[in-house]
């Protein structure tokens, strides 16, 4: 019989009524274009919106962290559990200060949540994000400004941007026609229960990258 997860870490209230966990914080850039490897007009399509120029997204092959760029500004191995996040925000920020030229190079400092009432109790892959060993690191301070949900799995792989839509497979206008209107400019979608209706979507198209749950970006003001 499947046991359900425990929910140990600490637990807020997001503004669209849903239960988040706070996972960790990081610094994500802006200056470089998108990664060579994403094939724009090839047959297979990695977003649905096509007028999205930088997606946001958890998933760090999409959004990728200034730490990962940056030669010398390396995220140490003790940052936090789940790479590329860190635990805590001060030492982040104390890190990028290091770096005297970053001032010059636009990058956004984020904030990711897994909104906890979109994941499968009974996946057991989620017990390193929020069961009793999990980092509890709080709620999120009024500054942060909710940019839209991702859709992942525990190991911070997108669904929404990272699983390429297969022309020959599937019926892409018709996932155009459902989800696009659903999606921002950042291609995040804009709100809670858009995200939990994509999940089981996800878990069908992707499944053995499964389970999948949708994930708050939230960028400081």
């Amino acid at each position: 019989m499947p046991h359900s997860v425990p929910i140990e870490t600490v637990s807020f209230q997001d503004r669209d009524g849903g239960r988040h966990v706070l996972l960790g914080f990081d610094a994500r850039q802006n200056w470089l274009p998108m990664a060579n490897w994403w094939p724009q007009n090839g047959p297979f399509l990695y977003v649905l919106r096509e007028d999205t120029d930088r997606p946001y997204s958890v998933d760090k092959n999409i959004w990728s962290s200034v730490c990962h760029v940056v030669s010398d500004l390396a995220r140490p191995d003790d940052a936090g559990p789940l790479p590329p996040l860190w635990t805590d925000e001060a030492r982040l920020v104390r890190h990028l200060a290091s770096k005297a030229d970053l001032e010059s190079r636009p990058y956004s400092r984020i904030a990711v949540t897994l909104a906890i009432d979109t994941i499968s109790p009974e996946a057991v892959e989620w017990l390193p994000l929020i069961g009793p060993n999990a980092p509890s690191l709080g709620a999120l301070g009024a500054h942060w400004v909710l940019q839209g949900y991702d859709v992942a799995n525990p190991k911070l792989l997108s669904a929404l941007t990272d699983a390429p839509y297969h022309t020959e497979h599937e019926n892409l206008a018709a996932l155009k026609a459902r989800w696009v209107p659903h999606l921002n400019e950042h291609h995040l979608l804009t709100s809670l229960d858009e995200a939990r209706s994509f999940v089981p979507l996800a878990e069908q198209r992707v499944k053995r990258f499964a389970p999948f749950g949708a994930f708050g970006i939230w960028v400081s003001s």
